[in-house]
């Protein structure tokens, strides 16, 4: 439904963001640590690349006052992602652009807007997902990549 929006044509962040994110970093970050350190080390990241975006009227979808509930969305996020873009076999628009424009979308019509029960549900959401799948979060730096992305 998402797709079938002014959205995705208005919201083209998703597009070169994910290609540097998803893209170009997370396989690189997978090559030197876990895939639950790389996963939250690129949340951070991401959490940081957003900071200027708060101070430019217009451009979030809330006021700094929700700052950390935004930043817990974007951890939790990055970790979904993650386990998407391992799932997925480093499918950068299944586990990046995909979601990055949904969440996006979300927001902009109101859907999501970073609050305590949003991001309570995405960082469960998030743990659920590294406890089931454990053995890919917490293997050695470089054979998430070989491993996983290769069947």
């Amino acid at each position: 439904m998402l797709f079938a929006t002014p959205q995705i044509l208005a919201n083209t962040g998703p597009l070169g963001e994910e290609l540097g994110w998803r893209g170009y970093a997370l396989p690189r970050l997978l090559e030197r640590q876990n895939a639950l350190s790389a996963g939250l080390l690129l949340g951070l990241v991401w959490t940081v690349w957003h900071v200027p975006a708060f101070f430019i009227s217009g451009v979030m979808g809330q006021s700094l006052q929700g700052f950390g509930w935004w930043a817990l969305d974007t951890l939790a996020l990055s970790l979904v992602m993650t386990w998407l873009f391992l799932r997925a076999n480093g499918n950068v628009v299944v586990a990046g652009m995909i979601p990055h424009f949904v969440i996006n979308g979300m927001g902009a019509v109101g859907a999501w807007l970073s609050r305590p029960p949003e991001a309570a549900g995405l960082a469960i959401l998030a743990m659920f997902l590294v406890v089931l799948d454990r053995r890919r979060f917490f293997r050695r730096p470089g054979q998430a990549t070989k491993d996983d992305l290769n069947g």
